[in-house]
């Protein structure tokens, strides 16, 4: 946990053992349960968690897939090739990241005073996580194979809590055509038992219909906040640094709506969102 202003922090939790002992398998509720510690936390403010992992430069993900494309092909993740054309056993790819740590608000400033006790859980969301690119990629968290294909994974990005909570997701397609077939990028926001916004992720839409948007879907929401007397919000995500953002929304609506974004320049651009669930 960490103060962004005073820089202040304290270790939550720190994988000890090799690179095989510190996967932890996300799609596994068992797996991430067993991801839990006690740890001495120094009195003070925190608002933010950051999470490190790399002990080198950048860091693996693990996947093991079956594909069904748009085409009719079928492929199948394979430890050596990546991606294997035809019906088979998925083996593990492994696709490689670059940086080291991201930064993930937490829903309220956390104060710590001497004998307290308190409980953080973090969130996770994997639905549509991982994609194939037939015509290759050389973006980070993508991995070629020999002909040409890649294979694609998002950020494993969560949202902090502190408290015995629960959480549900409101998920967002977003477009800027006016057609939801060509939504380019998903808005992910979880939400606690009194129907708060306790954080969210932004994540890029691939599929065969779909249109890249004009600013970068790749991140965590940075901060969410309830414009007064409206139910609209502010929904900013990071930006390539802690003090900026990729986009804000001024006036983001939790249902069907259509609004502005801007980047960090600036620039405006017209949206539109279809609430998936």
């Amino acid at each position: 946990m960490e103060n962004s202003e005073t820089e202040a922090s304290a270790v939550v939790y720190s994988c000890i053992g090799t690179d095989e002992d510190c996967y932890a398998d996300v799609i596994s509720t068992a797996s991430l349960d067993s991801i839990v510690g006690d740890a001495a936390i120094a009195p003070g403010t925190y608002d933010t968690i950051r999470m490190e992992t790399c002990r080198d430069d950048g860091y693996t993900v693990k996947i093991k897939a079956d594909i069904d494309d748009v085409s009719g092909s079928d492929y199948y993740t394979s430890s050596e090739n990546v991606l294997i054309e035809g019906s088979g056993t998925p083996e593990y790819a492994t696709v490689f990241f670059d940086g080291c740590s991201r930064n993930y608000d937490l829903p309220t400033e956390l104060t710590i005073s001497d004998g307290d006790t308190i409980e953080l859980k973090l969130f996770v969301n994997t639905d549509l996580i991982a994609w194939i690119d037939a015509g290759g990629s050389d973006l980070g968290g993508c991995v070629t194979n020999n002909a040409g294909n890649a294979l694609c994974v998002g950020y494993p990005d969560v949202a902090p809590a502190i408290g015995n909570t629960t959480v549900t997701t409101e998920v967002y397609r977003i477009n800027e055509s006016g057609s939801d077939l060509t939504a380019g990028g998903r808005i992910v926001l979880f939400v606690n038992g009194d129907d708060e916004i306790i954080g969210g992720i932004t994540r890029r839409l691939f599929d065969h219909t779909a249109n890249d948007l004009s600013v970068n879907f790749d991140t965590p929401i940075k901060c969410i906040s309830q414009n007064s007397g409206s139910d609209t919000y502010i929904l900013e995500n990071y930006g390539s640094s802690r003090d900026s953002f990729y986009f804000r929304m001024s006036a983001f609506e939790r249902e069907d709506h259509s609004g502005t974004m801007v980047d960090a320049e600036g620039t405006e651009y017209t949206y539109h969102a279809v609430k998936v669930n």
